[in-house]
């Protein structure tokens, strides 16, 4: 069964802070490559909706089944 992924606004934004943040600490290359990591680690929830971890402070309070957010391990990333 495949699933519907929506990335939203906040969500969006978090990412683009991300790009900045190591493109101007780090590099443009690297911040491109995090970003893509992050953008198809985020896609494949469409085929494997439980794959990440659900933050724990949601589980408590009940609001990870309502809005799907996980976490991922992207490339152990350390600016130069």
């Amino acid at each position: 069964m495949s699933y519907q992924v929506y990335i939203l606004e906040d969500a969006e934004q978090d990412i683009k802070d991300v790009y900045y943040y190591v493109a101007h600490n780090d590099s443009k290359a690297n911040a491109l490559k995090l970003i893509d990591e992050l953008e198809t680690a985020c896609f494949t929830l469409d085929n494997l909706p439980e794959r990440g971890i659900a933050p724990h402070e949601l589980k408590e309070i009940g609001g990870y089944r309502l809005s799907a957010n996980h976490l991922f391990q992207l490339s152990n990333y350390l600016p130069n």
